[in-house]
């Protein structure tokens, strides 16, 4: 079945300003105010999602847009790309877009449900509006026009014109969205794409096609041909980077009975040792043995390194009424909440148990009980992940135990990444932070740690 060219495609859920994003939405200078905090925007000579900055890590990944793969494989190479640091994906047109007269509805409804995962997780799709179709010739300018007029209808997707002399398709194109960026000179775009490093004065933002790790300046938006270097393997983490930099204090900071359980400490009561602030670290302090949250914009207090199965225990205490969360397995970039997991954390004791109170896999799966204490007393929580495996216990209770493989919605998260504590705004403190890290370990019943899947 073909969709009409012309006629707009209304979608049942509106899945706006998914990718105004590869390199911005406007063209000819205009500046457009995100239509919410995913949407972005070319402002001044910045790309930015909502009201931040976003610096784009696309890849080329064609398969991507293939109707037969399933939406959870899609799902999941989304996820391993942000556990990567990749928050783009790259399709090009096919035979679903380009075979002439009118637009495969498949093609349509999997490109709308990718570009839903996409959004959710604060990344993009950019189409490139190079025709790699067995009839090319049936791709005109006429054709280039409606996609756009199809396509940016429900989704604001970027339409990326690689052609260094786009003539006719862009002008035709022009007509239908402004929702574009070009290689072509001159005021066509509000964002500039080139194939290799220029010196310029033009302020627009510069994204650089067919990139290499070498290329990886900082400020520099990328569109990598392969995911090179750092970004190939998400599970090999940095070799530099000790994820565990006070095991040398391992027995002045805890006690002989975790020392003998093999657990190693992260945060030492008095420095940020093991850590990194991903936003302002006036926003977080050390004061007392506690990390502690002082104001907004601080972002996450996040581990240097990587764990993928271990047992994590630690202590917070929050206001009533507080918001935050302990996150593992947290990507590299993108919405953590969707891409790895957050053990949510409200001031809500009392409360009812549900899927986004204490003790939550946010927006997933409830807790078993509210086992959180009265505001302003310390709780202890117990995370323990070993491949698709999660337990949690609050206060000795237990209060999660999910197969992430039984849910759709967690299985394709990622097994491997970050530890990081939340900026949601409110005040809380977090303490006696260690781990006992399980990658590669055996199973009471003598089979090796599944690690990541």
């Amino acid at each position: 079945m073909k969709v009409d060219w012309i006629g707009p495609l209304r979608a049942a859920v509106l899945l706006s300003v998914t990718c105004a994003v590869g390199a911005g939405c406007v063209a000819g200078g205009e500046t457009r105010t995100p239509r919410d905090r995913f949407g972005l925007s070319v402002f001044d000579d910045s790309l930015v999602m909502g009201p931040r900055p976003f610096l784009l890590r696309a890849v080329e990944k064609p398969e991507m847009g293939d109707p037969g793969l399933t939406l959870e494989d899609k799902v999941r190479t989304l996820n391993l790309l942000a556990g990567a640091g990749i928050n783009g994906v790259v399709l090009p047109l096919d035979d679903g877009v380009c075979a002439g007269g009118g637009i495969d509805a498949e093609w349509v409804e999997a490109f709308g449900e990718l570009t839903g995962e996409t959004r959710r997780r604060e990344m993009c799709v950019v189409l490139r509006m190079e025709p790699r179709c067995s009839r090319p010739e049936a791709f005109g300018p006429a054709e280039a026009a409606a996609v756009g007029a199809v396509l940016a209808e429900s989704w604001d997707v970027l339409f990326w014109f690689p052609q260094a002399k786009p003539g006719p398709y862009l002008e035709a194109f022009r007509r239908a969205t402004d929702r574009f960026v070009t290689a072509a000179d001159g005021p066509a775009a509000s964002v500039l794409v080139i194939e290799r490093p220029v010196e310029t004065s033009d302020s627009r933002p510069l994204v650089l096609s067919g990139a290499d790790a070498d290329a990886a300046a900082p400020g520099r938006h990328l569109i990598f041909r392969e995911p090179p270097g750092m970004y190939l393997r998400p599970d090999a983490g940095h070799p530099d980077i000790d994820p565990l930099p006070l095991r040398n204090r391992t027995a002045e900071l805890l006690s002989s009975k975790e020392v003998e359980e093999g657990f190693v400490p992260l945060f030492d009561g008095w420095s940020l040792t093991g850590w990194t602030v991903t936003g302002n670290p006036r926003g977080w302090a050390v004061e007392e043995g506690e990390i502690v949250w002082k104001s907004r914009g601080g972002g996450y207090v996040r581990t240097v390194g990587e764990f993928g199965d271990f047992i994590l225990r630690l202590e917070w205490r929050i206001v009533r009424g507080g918001n935050s969360g302990v996150f593992i397995r947290f990507p590299r970039t993108g919405r953590a909440s969707r891409i790895g997991m957050e053990i949510q954390i409200l001031g809500d004791s009392g409360s009812p148990p549900h899927k986004n109170g204490t003790g939550a896999v946010y927006d997933v799966v409830a807790p078993l009980v509210n086992a959180a204490r009265p505001e302003g007393e310390w709780n202890q929580f117990e995370i323990h992940c070993r491949g698709p495996l999660l337990k949690v216990r609050l206060n000795e209770r237990l209060i999660q135990d999910v197969n992430l493989d039984a849910d759709p919605e967690l299985r394709p998260r990622l097994r491997r990444g970050f530890i990081a504590l939340q900026d949601h705004g409110h005040p809380v403190a977090f303490r006696n932070i260690r781990i006992l890290p399980l990658d590669g370990t055996t199973d009471p019943d003598g089979t090796t740690d599944p690690g990541e899947g």
